[in-house]
């Protein structure tokens, strides 16, 4: 069980470690199985003509949805592809944060699309929010 005042340490603390330009927010184009040992190097990350990973550069401030769960979002994406030499499925998408201690980036928050959505032209686009989503707390 985690209390309110311990969700509420870890938005502010993703807040902080996420914001100002340092994550970046990656499409992935495999329809994989969601487990909490995934890393980076697990996804095939988009390619289609013109992507690129989005830099997060502003996220909100933390709060509860209607739900009860504490919630923190990010600002919004626009993927589209700039042509249709290369499409791709986007099946998910994945917010990672520099590495530490040299090691990998981390993964932060992953979601898989349902239904998936195609990018194979330049007249097809996905507008992406990331959302992090901690759950109800219990106490306070």
């Amino acid at each position: 069980m985690i209390t309110t005042l311990a969700l509420e340490h870890i938005m502010v603390q993703l807040e902080t470690d996420i914001g100002g330009g340092t994550a970046t927010l990656h499409l992935f184009k495999t329809d994989i199985v969601l487990t909490p040992s995934l890393q980076t190097s697990d996804f095939t990350e988009a390619d289609y003509t013109g992507y690129s990973a989005g830099t997060v550069t502003t996220v909100g401030v933390p709060w509860d949805n209607p739900d009860g769960d504490m919630v923190l979002s990010m600002t919004s994406h626009h993927f589209q592809p700039s042509g249709s030499a290369v499409g791709n499925t986007i099946y998910g998408w994945w917010l990672a944060a520099p590495a530490m201690a040299g090691g990998p980036p981390v993964i932060v928050a992953v979601e898989k699309l349902d239904p998936p959505v195609n990018l194979n032209s330049a007249l097809d686009a996905l507008d992406l929010v990331a959302v992090i989503k901690l759950g109800q707390p219990v106490g306070g």
